[in-house]
């Protein structure tokens, strides 16, 4: 009598990547205002370093973050000046990034009963920045929730919220956490612009 095989099946990689493309191509976002506070050396719950409030324009092959406001401090011109460039201005999309990793599935959860799949990726060429990710994908919505990303200077790990607005999964909260330096960046999306909507 043959004995029942208990291993876990998961969806091919391609088809969880594809989930998370599609999802992306359905938001034609323009620009998002948003407030990103940053820490270093302290808990979440202590009050912010610097504050910034600015807005993320964003077009098919380029985002760029204007900044309005934001602490007055040695510090805080220097994050604003060398952070939050390289953090958002010519960012990667997930349209050319993602293509240029090999991903597995790895894990899988139920989350009020979706299947959420834990996906790793490793860069295809040699040399790549960043190394490799891993994370978790809210499988129905195509949404990544939460997850690591390995730069050959450090790894930041983040935590993703995101709202229904105009029928769209949009990102409404970001925690970005730094190891390696000891800081974070908690950010808050708000008064979406799509060019859907004149």
């Amino acid at each position: 009598m043959a004995t029942p095989s208990y291993a876990l099946t998961f969806p091919d990689p391609q088809e969880v990547i594809d989930r998370v493309l599609a999802a992306a191509r359905q938001v034609d976002l323009t620009s998002a205002d948003m407030v990103i506070k940053f820490r270093i050396g302290t808990p979440a719950t202590a009050s912010p370093a610097c504050v910034f409030r600015g807005v993320l324009h964003v077009s098919p092959d380029h985002a760029a973050l204007a900044v309005a406001q934001w602490t007055p401090s040695p510090l805080c011109w220097t994050i604003e000046r060398y952070v939050l460039g390289r953090l958002f201005n010519d960012r990667d999309h997930a349209e050319t990034l993602l293509p240029s990793f090999r991903f597995e599935v790895i894990g899988e959860k139920l989350v009020d009963d979706r299947p959420f799949y834990l996906v790793y990726g490793r860069a295809l060429p040699p040399r790549s920045d960043p190394q490799w990710m891993i994370g978790w994908v809210d499988y129905d919505r195509g949404l990544i929730v939460d997850g690591t990303i390995r730069y050959a200077w450090g790894e930041v790990n983040l935590l993703q919220e995101y709202g229904l607005v105009d029928g769209v999964w949009v990102l409404v909260h970001q925690d970005l956490d730094v190891p390696r330096f000891g800081a974070s960046l908690e950010i808050a999306y708000s008064g979406y612009r799509f060019l859907s909507h004149p």
